[in-house]
């Protein structure tokens, strides 16, 4: 610390330590959003699992796909171990689930198309 004598040696003190106050703050964000960046494939890797460990709705689409991956991991993976059973089939269940959730729409659009196609050819039959 310096040593103050008069009233001007003050403001000039007072105003060296604002100004190395204002960069030291500075300093602080630019550190924190380093930090902040650094973290951000760890983020990134939680909301991926996330996704596909909590289905985002349960409409009868997506959780009757999703229910049937779940059976056929299940019947895959019949001959491997416990823990292999008991949580790869959920995972495939989540990530069918979400996926048809995500594509409901194209995946609506295609079985129209494929059903009005069917009927064309049942009806030119007749």
């Amino acid at each position: 610390m310096r040593r103050i004598n008069t009233l001007n040696d003050l403001k000039a003190e007072r105003k060296r330590l604002h100004s190395r106050k204002t960069f030291l703050e500075e300093e602080i964000k630019k550190d924190f959003n380093e930090i902040k960046q650094s973290f951000e494939p760890i983020r990134l890797l939680a909301q991926g699992a996330e996704k596909t460990l909590i289905s985002e709705n349960n409409h009868l689409i997506s959780s009757s796909a999703g229910q049937l991956a779940k059976f056929i991991a299940r019947t895959t993976l019949r001959r491997s171990g416990f823990i292999s059973k008991l949580i790869v089939p959920y995972l495939i269940k989540n990530a069918t689930s979400n996926f048809v959730e995500r594509n409901k729409t194209k995946i609506l659009s295609f079985a129209e198309i494929l059903f009005s196609k069917l009927a064309e050819k049942k009806s030119a039959k007749h």
